[in-house]
């Protein structure tokens, strides 16, 4: 998969979890360096959205 191929993923993965937030909505980080380590789409969403502070404990939801 090629970076560009990747970080459409990435911004699929991050409007997933954030409500339609797109990745360019968000703080940079250093995505490259991310899928040249050989991470997940799903984790790089994550990286970014910590890195912005995103409230992940509001998405859990109480048994």
């Amino acid at each position: 998969m090629s970076f560009d191929e990747w970080m459409q993923h990435v911004d699929r993965v991050v409007g997933n979890i954030a409500f339609g937030l797109s990745v360019h909505d968000l703080p940079d980080i250093d995505f490259r360096g991310l899928y040249d380590a050989g991470e997940t789409a799903q984790t790089a969403a994550e990286a970014a959205l910590a890195a912005a502070d995103f409230p992940f404990e509001e998405l859990e939801f109480p048994d």
